[in-house]
């Protein structure tokens, strides 16, 4: 049974809190394509996006602000903070087809946490 995208999200989101890589990756296809600030394929490209906020972010708090779904696309606001660094500008959307995350988009800006 292929997985809905709320599944997906679900499943996403539960591994970022416990800096889980390879469950973060297990949610997108293997040909994915990742949109940042430049373009990278395949789950390779997943991974490198994940590993400096994982890194910076060592034990956050992440909080989903706003989840909103349109068939088969997510717009995603979400903030995350460690004692030493938080996130600014946080915005994702993901694209789901066949049980995983076919396109991923992310923007967000690292901070100092103390504001």
């Amino acid at each position: 049974m292929t997985r809905l995208p709320r599944d997906i999200a679900r499943d996403h989101s539960k591994a970022l809190p416990v800096d889980s890589l390879d469950g973060i990756v297990a949610s997108f296809a293997e040909e994915t394509l990742v949109i940042t600030e430049g373009a990278m394929r395949r789950c390779e490209g997943v991974r490198e996006t994940f590993t400096e906020p994982l890194t910076d972010l060592h034990g956050a708090q992440w909080t989903l602000q706003k989840m909103v779904f349109e068939g088969e696309v997510l717009l995603l606001e979400w903030e995350a903070e460690s004692g030493v660094t938080r996130t600014d500008h946080r915005l994702d959307t993901c694209v789901f087809r066949d049980g995983v995350i076919q396109l991923r988009t992310v923007r967000y800006t690292m901070a100092s946490a103390t504001k």
